[in-house]
């Protein structure tokens, strides 16, 4: 006959492990839905500057050179107490909006910029750099990426004879 204590222990050790494993199940479904969320309001944080975008250039596209547009966006302060960064990127199959958390690089999303324009020109440097396109006392500060938190975040293009340049940037008043 076993002896009871054995079987205690054997018992109690499998109800902790079956424990650690319910556990380690349910916070893998909570990170997997939080990770899903966090992709899905991404998206719409780059839809709406990839929207953005393409207003400005089809508008920039019509008018006259020696022009220029500075179109204020909305960038949520951060999702679920997470900050983000935006970008324009450039790759094979064409140029686009990238959104990824920093914190966690594997939580990105890209949406397509749709234009058949070839003489557009993207704004890569990652490094604030002033432009001195000033309307009514601000000057807009170019960089090729937006972190959440920024005051005013713009979308900037300009028309020149050697085509149209856009890119992202922020808006300081002198």
């Amino acid at each position: 006959m076993p002896h009871p204590i054995l079987s205690h222990v054997i018992g109690t050790s499998m109800l902790i492990m079956l424990s650690i494993i319910v556990v380690a199940s349910i916070t893998m479904i909570v990170l997997l839905v939080q990770a899903n969320n966090l992709k899905t309001r991404l998206q719409e944080v780059a839809e709406h500057i990839a929207s953005t975008i393409t207003d400005v250039v089809t508008i920039m596209n019509s008018s006259s050179i020696n022009k220029y547009i500075v179109k204020e966006i909305t960038l949520p302060k951060d999702l679920e107490e997470k900050g983000f960064i935006v970008r324009i990127g450039k790759d094979s199959s064409g140029r686009y909006v990238e959104a990824y958390m920093p914190t966690a690089p594997w939580i990105n999303v890209k949406t397509p910029l749709n234009w058949a324009l070839e003489n557009i020109k993207i704004y890569e440097k990652d490094d604030e750099e002033k432009l001195e396109i000033g309307i009514n006392s601000y000057v807009v500060y170019a960089t090729n990426k937006l972190r959440s938190g920024y005051a005013k975040p713009v979308v900037w293009c300009i028309k020149t004879q050697k085509g149209i340049e856009i890119g992202l940037g922020l808006e300081k008043l002198q």
